[in-house]
C-alpha cells in the first residue's frame, strides 16, 4: 500500500481536477524486542471488541482481537499471530463481509485463531 500512496499524491498533485485515490485497507506492522504487532483496517465506528487470547505464556503474549461495526468486521490487531491481520486485510479489500457469528461458529468448531480466516480466502 505504501509503495503507492507517494504515486498517487503526486498524480493528485500534477492534475487540475485530482481523481486517483487510495482505496486500500490500511495495514501497519512492526516487530519490537522480539514480538510482531500487526494492525489492519479502519475503526471509524466500534460497537463490538472479541479478545481472542492464544497465550501459552507472559513472557510471549499471543492474541488477536477483532474490531466489530454492527456485527461487521472493520479491523484487527494482532501480537505473534501472523498471519492472521494480512489474512483480515485481503477479505477486507476483496469486500468480504466477516460477522460476530461467523466467527463465534468458527471458534465454536474449535478452529485455531491462526488459521480463522484461511477458510474466507
Amino acid at each position: 500500500m505504501s509503495q503507492n500512496q507517494g504515486k498517487i499524491a503526486a498524480l493528485n498533485m500534477m492534475a487540475t481536477d485530482p481523481q486517483e485515490t487510495c482505496d486500500n485497507i490500511p495495514f501497519f506492522w512492526t516487530v519490537q524486542y522480539g514480538s510482531s504487532i500487526r494492525f489492519c483496517g479502519n475503526l471509524k465506528h466500534v460497537t463490538k471488541v472479541m479478545l481472542i487470547d492464544e497465550s501459552e505464556s507472559k513472557q510471549k503474549p499471543e492474541f488477536v482481537a477483532l474490531y466489530f461495526c454492527n456485527s461487521v468486521l472493520e479491523a484487527a490487531c494482532s501480537m505473534n499471530r501472523d498471519p492472521v491481520c494480512a489474512d483480515v486485510a485481503e477479505l477486507l479489500n476483496a469486500g468480504v463481509k466477516i460477522t460476530v457469528k461467523d466467527v463465534n461458529a468458527l471458534l465454536e468448531d474449535g478452529v485455531s485463531v491462526i488459521s480463522l480466516f484461511e477458510s474466507k480466502l
